[in-house]
């Protein structure tokens, strides 16, 4: 506690130190052409009022630590890299979901009257459900990637692995800032703490160098996924979602597969198809299941962004149940195609809004929520 008494002298910045900020390098310029400005000005501005005690943020370093430890913004990006590779692994997800359900969308009406394509009915229908499965493969198993690779600022992963802070690229452009030399306490005591940790700052780092895992790309580490989660504090679902979603969609593709494989009887090849979208089908509605449990959308009425979202994928996977069990016997093939053409339209509603929580930096998206919990207004981060 004797850190914090007023007696201890304000922080001063030497000479060569003045100097050494002065020479460093403005990344505006970089940060401009990767389209980053906007969000680089956020965190700019989230990380000074953290330093400067703005009512959003901790009131010193020592207050900082302890929201870090309960799960806040820094706790879950503790480094720029972290915050990117996540934020560029939501968007491709929300897009390519987007996508792939306009695509299933788009064929699964158009099969309600395949008389009337002629010559363009494969390309429209058939070929549609393709590209819809091209984009369904691409984010479940980015789902599975971000789930499986999980880590924080006490768990490090893989992936972006070097240890630059906000503070690292807050300094990029420094030059461009006065140095402050404010001498309030909460001043003094960050320095005193900064020089009482400074000892064993390089000894920790090369702890933790040797204690992350190695960045996994195979989608069916299941008992380390839920063992990360699980010490993560996550919980099993985010994982149990992205890897139902995946496999719906490798079952979906063996149903198309037979519909290509032309040597096949016209008989094997129909119900191929008819049990491979039945048993995806179910898949992709456990998917959103499991992704409203995740956002306890049977135990709250938050009507958040994720709840939205999250039922919403439940309904689109009911839509497509429904279509596969009516399109079991024949002759009903229009009131199927129409319900998952339903179906895709609700999943494609629902990935709308998971774009909008991208926007929102909730990088969760539907399927991680405690991404999205980070004590801002509409789960939206503070530092």
């Amino acid at each position: 506690d004797t850190f914090l008494e007023d007696d201890v002298s304000p922080p001063r910045v030497s000479h060569g130190e003045r100097e050494r900020i002065e020479e460093l390098p403005d990344l505006m310029d970089r940060i401009h052409k990767m389209g980053m400005t906007d969000e680089y000005m956020a965190f700019r501005n989230r990380y000074m009022g953290w330093r400067q005690g703005a009512a959003r943020g901790a009131s010193g370093e020592l207050e900082a630590r302890i929201v870090r430890n309960n799960t806040g913004f820094g706790y879950w990006y503790p480094t720029v890299q972290v915050w990117q590779w996540r934020r560029t692994l939501s968007y491709w997800i929300s897009v390519t979901f987007f996508e792939g359900s306009l695509f299933f969308a788009i064929s699964s009406f158009l099969w309600c009257w395949p008389d009337k394509l002629g010559r363009l009915k494969a390309a429209v229908t058939t070929w549609g459900y393709v590209g819809g499965k091209i984009n369904f493969f691409i984010c479940t198993y980015l789902m599975c990637l971000e789930t499986i690779n999980l880590s924080n600022a006490e768990h490090g992963s893989g992936h972006g692995s070097s240890k630059k802070t906000l503070a690292d690229f807050e300094n990029g452009h420094a030059k461009t800032q006065s140095v402050d030399t404010s001498s309030t306490t909460r001043a003094k005591s960050r320095s005193v703490f900064d020089s009482d940790s400074s000892d064993n700052e390089t000894d920790a780092t090369d702890s933790e160098d040797e204690d992350e895992e190695p960045f996994m790309f195979w989608p069916f580490h299941v008992r380390t996924a839920i063992r990360k989660l699980d010490s993560l504090g996550a919980g099993p679902w985010p994982y149990y979602a992205s890897a139902i979603y995946f496999v719906g969609v490798l079952v979906f593709t063996v149903g198309l597969a037979a519909d290509f494989i032309k040597s096949l009887p016209e008989e094997v090849s129909s119900w191929t198809l008819k049990l491979a979208f039945l048993i995806g089908s179910f898949m992709f509605a456990a998917g959103g299941l499991f992704e409203c449990i995740e956002n306890k959308v049977f135990t709250s009425c938050t009507w958040d962004q994720g709840y939205v979202g999250a039922l919403l994928n439940l309904l689109g996977g009911l839509g497509f149940v429904v279509g596969a069990i009516i399109g079991l016997p024949d002759g009903y093939a229009f009131a199927s195609n129409f319900s998952y053409g339903v179906g895709s339209v609700i999943y494609a509603a629902g990935s709308a809004v998971m774009i909008v929580m991208w926007k929102d930096e909730q990088f969760g998206l539907t399927f991680l929520a405690v991404l999205n919990q980070l004590g801002g207004p509409n789960g939206k981060p503070i530092v």
